[in-house]
């Protein structure tokens, strides 16, 4: 082995020892450690920027590309702008910086690497629960001083640990390419049943609409690209599911009986939606909203989950669209087919629980950021066996 290729694959292996330590530390930043701990306060922390921004620099150093460099420039322009203007390492900007590490990754490696750390860091949690190191269920504002508290096998809130198995479940599917369709199903199916446990019904219905869509990837193939077509709803969703959450801002009455039948389907979040709405309208770059879940005195407790009214109120229509363009990008680049799939699949489940959740589109839950970074400006390795068992042409 030459000295190039020894460097590269030590370059690789420590770009994967990074990446697991940033997806360890999140999901750790998730639980409830840092209410009860030092520690892992917070998944936007300096120590995960710094871990980004370094991913970069080693793979910019191993594989010199003027174009990927022009293109981490502009990005962190424009993380440096909203910082300054926010004073805070807030979501959007993390989604940035996640973009910019997936370029020096390959996307098998950040797919594998995060679906086994996500598995191994939630099995750790839930060990420290059942030691009593962390708390395993019950009810406790006075610690956390959130209202929606709800402790369940070392996580704060049931939707944490939820949203999280449903991820895992999806990659974990296009991870194992070469187990049989019936145990894939059951792997679903027990991820659904975790769902159910934890009256989770996001995860739940998220995890049963990717179970259709898979198996429908695993029909023979027909007509144009797959990963194509999922790509292209997902265009046409996003600015569907925005103007939707700008017309139930707008109109929701509380005195309508369809209105509170619909409000109740979506765990009262209309009211909140609403007030945020009045309070801060939608602008370019976004306003200054103080985000809680402990506010007394304001509808929902302060509580905003919905992430294309967050992003929209929050960060302003222009990171929703520049996310829409990278959708776009996706759609119009012609690389490895398998990972288009796997990355459509991960993407589409996501939009859709974007509706009622925030948590798809926070870096700390998913990879699907690094994995559009990955897939757009990386060098992917062609892997050997179809990750649905079938090849098209794109």
């Amino acid at each position: 082995m030459d000295k190039n290729n020894l460097a590269t694959k030590y370059s690789d292996i420590l770009l994967g020892f990074i990446y697991a330590f940033i997806v360890f530390f999140e999901v750790m930043s998730l639980s409830s450690w840092h209410y009860l701990h030092s520690g892992f306060d917070s998944p936007n922390s300096k120590i995960i920027v710094s871990a980004f921004i370094l991913i970069f620099i080693i793979g910019f150093l191993k594989n010199v590309k003027v174009l990927n460099l022009i293109i981490v420039s502009l990005l962190m322009a424009l993380a440096a702008f909203y910082y300054i203007r926010y004073h805070e390492v807030g979501y959007f900007i993390m989604l940035l910086l996640a973009l910019c590490a997936g370029m020096s990754m390959d996307f098998r490696q950040i797919l594998k690497i995060d679906c086994t750390v996500r598995i191994v860091t939630i099995l750790f949690i839930a060990f420290l629960s059942f030691i009593n190191f962390l708390p395993i269920d019950g009810n406790n504002s006075s610690i956390t001083g959130s209202y929606f508290t709800k402790f369940v096998y070392g996580f704060s809130y049931p939707n944490q640990l939820g949203y999280l198995i449903m991820i895992i479940g999806i990659e974990f599917v296009f991870v194992c390419n070469s187990m049989k369709l019936n145990r894939k199903f059951l792997v679903l199916a027990i991820a659904m049943a975790a769902e159910f446990y934890l009256d989770y019904l996001t995860g739940l219905l998220g995890i049963l609409l990717f179970m259709f869509l898979y198996l429908w990837l695993s029909l023979p193939k027909y007509g144009t690209n797959k990963g194509n077509i999922i790509i292209l709803l997902c265009l046409l969703l996003i600015p569907f599911f925005v103007f939707i959450s700008i017309y139930v801002s707008t109109k929701y009455s509380s005195t309508d009986p369809l209105w509170n039948k619909l409000n109740q389907l979506m765990s009262l979040r209309f009211p909140i939606w609403q007030y945020y709405y009045n309070g801060w309208g939608p602008n370019l770059f976004g306003n200054f909203i103080d985000v809680g879940s402990k506010t007394i005195g304001v509808v929902g407790y302060g509580a905003f989950d919905g992430a294309f009214l967050f992003f929209l109120l929050k960060f302003g229509a222009f990171s929703l669209f520049l996310i829409w363009i990278l959708v776009l990008t996706v759609f119009l680049t012609k690389k490895e087919v398998d990972n288009k799939i796997a990355l459509a699949s991960l993407l589409l489940i996501i939009v859709i629980t974007g509706i009622p959740e925030t948590l798809g589109f926070v870096v700390a839950y998913s990879s699907l950021f690094s994995l559009i970074g990955s897939y757009l400006f990386g060098e992917n390795k062609n892997i050997n066996q179809a990750t649905i068992g079938l090849r098209e042409q794109n």
